[in-house]
Order: C-alpha cells, then structure tokens, then sequence
C-alpha cells in the first residue's frame, strides 16, 4: 500500500498510514479543529519552516486556499477609491495654493498650506475612524462602506468647487470625517479568507492600492486646468472659474460608481450579522410536521454583542503591531507629500503633468511588484524579515533628495540623465518599501485578540496610522519650507529628520513577533461552540 511518510519534515511520531487513514487525515486537516491541531503539534521550531507551507506538506493540500473571487474583486475595487481621492490633488495642491493667493506671492509659504490641506483629511479620519470600527462590530461592515462612499463622492465634489481656503478645508475635513472605509474593508477581507490565503489576499490589495494611487496622480496632473489644455473642448466660464473641478469630478464619480457596486454586489461579511439572518430567514420557513427534528434549526444562535472597549484591544500585541504601522505609515506619507513638493519647487521646477505621470508610474510599477513577488517572498524571507527591509528602505530614500538636488543644481537647473536615474534608485528604494503595508496588514490582523474585536482593532489601527498621516504631511512640508526660509542646512533639514525617524522605525521592528500568526478568524481564545 501506498503511503505517506512525515518523518522528512522531523514528525516521526505520525509514522506511516494507508490510503483510507491517509485521506481521512487529509480531511481532517482541512477543517478548523484539523488545521489548529496541526498548528499546536508542529510548531516552526519543529519544522523551520513557515505554517502555510507546512500545513500544505502535512495535510497534502495545496498551499493555497481558493479565494472567494467575486466579494473579494468587489472590495478590492471598492478599497481603491480611497488612494483614487486622497491623491488626485497631490499634482496640483501646489499650484492651487498659489492661484487662490494666500501666500501673497511667497512662494516657499506654499509648503505650510499644502501640507495642512493634505493634513486635514487624515486628522479628520483620525478622529472618527475608529468609531466607524466599532460601529461596523455592532451594525455590520456593509452599512458602513456605503456611506464612506457616499462620503467621498460628495466631498470630492465640495473640493472641486472650492475658491478659498476656508471651503477647501472644509471639504478635505468632510472627506476624511465620513470615510471610514479603510479599516472596516481590511476586517472584510480578513473574515472571507483563511489563514493560508490571507496574505495572497493582502498582497493583490497593495496593488490595488497602488492602481488607485496611479489613477489618481494621472487625473490629477493631465486634468487640472482643462480650458487651458483643451480651450476648445472646455471653453466658458465655468472651466476658467473651476480649473481643478474636473480631476475632482472624476475621482467623484469613480466613488459614486464604487457605491453602486457595493450596493448591488457586496455581502455582509460579519459573523454575527450573517448568523441574525441565516436565523430570521428559518423562522420564516413554513412548519413541516409536529415531528420535525429540532435539530435542523440553525447551529448558531445570533447573540447581540456591545461593542468592543478600547480596554479590550489593548494587548501587548495590538500595540506592537499598531505602532509599528504607524510608524510605516508617517513615513510613508511623508515622502508622498515630499515627492511633489520637490519636484515642483527650484532647481528641478517641474510642472504638474510631469508630475503627475511620475508619481502615477512609479505608483503602478510598484503595486505590479507587489502584486508578483509579495507572497512569494513573505513565504521565503517571512514576514518580520520583509517588514525590516521595508523600513530601512526608508534610510536610502530620504538621503536621494539632497542627491538629486545636488545634481540638477551642478547641472545648472537642468534635470539631466544622472538625476533621473537617481529618481528611478528612489521608485525602486520605494517600491521596496512598500513591501512593509503587507506584513503590517497582516501583524494587525493576526493581533486582534478575537473575532469580535476584529473592527474595533483595525480602527485603532487605522485611527493611529490617520493620525501620523495627518501629522506628517504637515511636519514634513513645514520642515521643507522652513529650511529653505532659514536656509537651515542648506534647505536640507527635513530630509535628516526624517530619515532619523526610518532609523528609530527599524528599531522598533524588534517588538514585533516572527510570523503574523493567530487562530482561525470563526474561533475565539476560550470561545465554547454554540452547538448543543
């Protein structure tokens, strides 16, 4: 007879088995009790090997649980309108600070408007973005992505039709208030897949992300300004009065287009919602016979649960993985808000349809990676190790700024071929970078210390990483432009800042677990099952 033999991966113990015990075992391990046994009888010490891979050898499933293509293409689509919004002003917040006057023609003010302008939308997010976390605990994910959209669409329609400072702030305010989709749609993908598939899933939102980014950056920079690229499609008043209306219109309808689908497309993915109505649709069905057993009722029982308290998240692990993603995050936002700025500001004086393709090259080119060789190399490097490299990339990025300044300033203001390849050593530095979101995605979610808190958790997450987006776009662009006023470092004191910040972030990488590990998302720790 045939049979398997464990003792190649260490496990002796199991000995050998015939083809009848070797599929029931297969079976087995297929189901949750099957994959937490094998979990807690072989640990990577034993095999030195990760768990998605060991599993696979042990049980002689694939590697890769099937991912439940149609609510997970949905959200991804719904997750890039985010990226969509939030950067289709990058190409052109300059140039509109500058045309509503109020810097008074001093240009090196620009950087204080611009970076409290790109601010506001994650302060503001900050502030309620967990609330809508735990809300999505209590009324169910679906709710509450729908009226993010709706959020987004109309705020997006509020900043095209801004003329002042004031009603700019006031739309980017409402946008980053009503959006509290980030989070909420991370528990989404969380609880449609597995352990074993959950970090494929992870992978292909980076690039959604970075596709969202794209769109942005590309509407932002070729739109902006239509009566003076196109005079004789977008002539009139209106054009002229409301030159950056169209990108904004754009990035509106493509949040109104997400809403539709989510309306139409989108299932409940919660639990504890699903179960409500798994047993409100039974007790709709007609009575049978007196006889009928009572065993056919549903298993579970929907049991109304408050919302989780901020006490209840707080574990060392939540912390961890949380201030590790916040450090990611301030680092990050503060290069994309950075990128821009320097570009457009003397000596490589750049203007925003350049730009704009810049950042929606680079922006693409770096979710395909992400997409490719995400998954491949998390399974091979692990998912601390990636994470480290992620967030020394940070160290090399900050220090190319001088680099290119320095060349184009030697060149004397002309962006020659030394300082575009210096420009694509940062799009790779970044793209390696970027690498760190998916490992974070997934020390988050393996964090939450169960199933119930999952929303809540991802909002804690997601309020903090708000709160350093909200910081550093306004530390970084204040930085800027006080260097260049003061001549502090020969304009150069932001990028010592923060690359002091990508150090002191690689330290804190040590409080993080090796791999991002935790129970099957439809169990608790202690959790009893509801079968009688």
């Amino acid at each position: 007879m045939k049979s398997i033999e464990l003792e190649r991966l260490g496990a002796t113990s199991f000995g050998s088995f015939s083809d009848n015990q070797t599929g029931l075992m297969t079976a087995f391990a297929g189901s949750n009790e099957g994959r937490n046994l094998l979990r807690r009888e072989t640990s990577e010490d034993d095999l030195g090997i990760n768990s998605e891979y060991k599993l696979g050898l042990i049980s002689g499933l694939p590697e890769y649980d099937p991912l439940p293509k149609l609510q997970l293409a949905t959200i991804l689509v719904i997750q890039a309108a985010e990226p969509f919004s939030s950067t289709v002003i990058y190409p052109f917040i300059n140039q509109l600070i500058s045309d509503i006057g109020i810097t008074g023609g001093d240009e090196k003010r620009i950087g204080y408007y611009a970076g409290l302008v790109e601010s506001l939308f994650y302060l503001t997010e900050c502030m309620c973005i967990l609330q809508w976390g735990r809300l999505s605990d209590k009324l169910g994910r679906r709710p509450i992505v729908l009226t993010g959209l709706f959020g987004l669409a109309l705020s997006q329609i509020c900043f095209g039709l801004s003329r002042n400072f004031s009603s700019i702030v006031i739309s980017r305010a409402l946008a980053g208030a009503l959006n509290g989709n980030v989070g909420v749609l991370k528990c989404m993908i969380a609880e449609i897949t597995s352990e074993r598939n959950r970090p494929k899933a992870f992978g292909i939102l980076l690039i959604v992300w970075a596709v969202g980014s794209t769109m942005g950056s590309l509407v932002g920079g070729t739109l902006a300004r239509p009566a003076e690229r196109w005079p004789g499609v977008f002539e009139g008043s209106f054009w002229v009065g409301y030159p950056y209306f169209l990108p904004c219109a754009v990035a509106a309808g493509f949040s109104a287009g997400c809403f539709v689908l989510a309306y139409l497309v989108l299932e409940e993915s919660l639990q504890t919602k699903i179960k409500k109505i798994d047993n409100a649709e039974y007790d709709l069905l007609p009575l049978q016979s007196p006889s009928t057993p009572t065993s056919t009722r549903p298993s579970h029982t929907h049991v109304k649960l408050p919302a989780p308290s901020i006490r209840a998240i707080l574990t060392p692990r939540v912390i961890s993985a949380v201030l590790n993603y916040a450090l990611l995050g301030l680092l990050d936002i503060a290069f994309l808000v950075l990128q821009p700025l320097f570009l457009a500001s003397p000596p490589l004086s750049l203007p925003p349809p350049t730009i704009g393709t810049i950042l929606g090259v680079v922006a693409l080119a770096n979710g395909l990676f992400q997409a490719m060789f995400f998954a491949p190399l998390r399974l091979r490097l692990g998912t601390r190790n990636i994470f480290v490299a992620g967030m020394a990339s940070f160290i090399g990025i900050f220090g190319t700024f001088p680099w290119i300044h320095w060349i184009v300033e030697r060149g004397e203001g002309e962006v020659t071929a030394g300082a575009w390849a210096v420009i694509s050593l940062q799009a790779i530095l970044y793209t390696t970078s970027c690498l760190a979101y998916g490992c974070a995605f997934l020390f988050v979610t393996s964090s939450a210390p169960s199933k119930h808190t999952m929303g809540a958790t991802n909002g804690l997450s997601q309020m903090t990483i708000s709160f350093m987006r909200a910081v550093g776009p306004a530390a970084a662009t204040s930085l800027f432009a006080l260097g260049l006023e003061r001549g502090i470092m020969g304009g150069k004191l932001v990028y010592l800042v923060f690359g002091g910040v990508a150090v002191a972030a690689v330290g804190a990488t040590a409080l993080l677990p090796k791999e991002a590990k935790s129970l099957e998302l439809g169990e608790d720790i202690g959790e009893e099952d509801d079968e009688p």
